[in-house]
């Protein structure tokens, strides 16, 4: 059938086509002329023509020149990209020297260029397809490291900057135990709470947020997390058992559903208790690590945190309990001892 279809598709057929609209209308190839407009099907091309044939459909002129110039494109763009590959390379070969010399850059150039060569003359374009897709395949979760380190540098330069602002030595604010504290401390209570949230994870999670909203209403959110938690493995099951299409889609909805609840019991809690931190970080973690992170808030808010956030005065507390005259008496005395600093001569005496 794939025979008889691009066989249909390269040689020349002439049909009629009854529509009234478009009466008279032929199908030459893969060419449809309409109203003097011309539609070019690529799929019956290979792949090295299809680029081709598109900028061949703006005219003679325009074609042409369009060719050549993405012709130099395409060989700047390879020519930047086996330089930049060879400056790292060099570089990694002369032990970090940020300035390798020229003639060794070209001979690991050509290295690389005899390289692709004895691959493609070695395999065809089977070779060349496996060597497309291993790189896709390894560059993948470099991409998930990327965003990690992007996150990581946000959260450090903050820091940074309230560290300036509140000296060397401020900390801040941090949960009680670690995401990973159940393997680097290797504390098997946290262990076993970590393997049972995998399946009480629900029942946890809402007793933390029933306590974050200051409510006895736990068992809301415990219904809600459990049909969102139990819909993955339900609609798969669906999908795979009677065949329903879509059912797959539903239950990634269910994860990411619960996923939405846990980051927003963490980022609810953070704000609580000041930690810093930010929506993006907190919704990568509950989506890897949830079952960590629903422990470390149970550890949080069972060490008294919460209770310590509502019963320590915040600002406007404070300045309810002060009256207006209390507060011109204090300004008044801070002022007498600002205007009698340094009058006194006597290097004896203690300011």
């Amino acid at each position: 059938k794939k025979a008889a279809k691009d066989s249909m598709d390269k040689d020349t057929y002439h049909y009629s086509l009854t529509n009234p609209q478009i009466d008279g209308t032929r199908l030459y190839g893969s060419t449809l002329k309409l109203n003097n407009q011309q539609i070019t099907r690529l799929s019956c091309h290979d792949k090295e023509a299809m680029w081709f044939l598109l900028m061949a459909s703006y005219g003679d002129i325009y074609g042409t020149v369009l060719s050549v110039v993405s012709m130099i494109g395409l060989f700047l763009y390879l020519l930047t990209s086996s330089d930049s590959g060879s400056l790292i390379i060099d570089t990694l070969a002369s032990n970090g020297d940020n300035e390798p010399p020229v003639s060794q850059r070209i001979f690991w150039a050509m290295v690389e260029g005899a390289c692709a060569t004895s691959l493609l003359a070695a395999g065809g374009e089977s070779a060349l397809v496996a060597i497309q897709t291993a790189s896709i395949v390894a560059a993948f979760p470099y991409t998930l490291i990327l965003n990690i380190l992007c996150v990581s540098i946000y959260v450090a330069l903050t820091k940074d900057a309230r560290i300036a602002e509140g000296g060397e030595n401020y900390e801040d604010p941090a949960f009680s135990i670690g995401l990973l504290d159940f393997v680097t401390t290797w504390q098997p209570r946290l262990m076993k709470e970590t393997l049972k949230n995998i399946f009480l994870g629900p029942y946890n999670c809402g007793k933390c947020l029933a306590r974050i909203n200051g409510n006895d209403h736990a068992f809301v959110w415990q219904i809600t997390l459990s049909i969102f938690l139990i819909g993955l493995p339900v609609f798969y099951a669906i999908e795979i058992q009677f065949g329903i299409p879509g059912s797959s889609s539903i239950a990634w909805t269910c994860y990411l559903g619960f996923v939405f609840y846990v980051t927003g019991a963490r980022v609810l809690l953070r704000i609580a208790c000041k930690i810093p931190g930010n929506l993006i970080a907190d919704f990568i973690i509950c989506l890897f690590l949830w079952p960590t992170v629903i422990v470390q808030m149970t550890e949080h808010i069972a060490g008294g945190a919460l209770n310590i956030v509502n019963k320590s005065p915040d600002h406007d507390s404070l300045d309810s309990r002060l009256d207006k005259g209390s507060v011109d008496s204090e300004l008044d005395n801070i002022a007498k001892v600002y205007a009698g600093f340094g009058t006194q001569n006597n290097d004896d005496s203690k300011v």
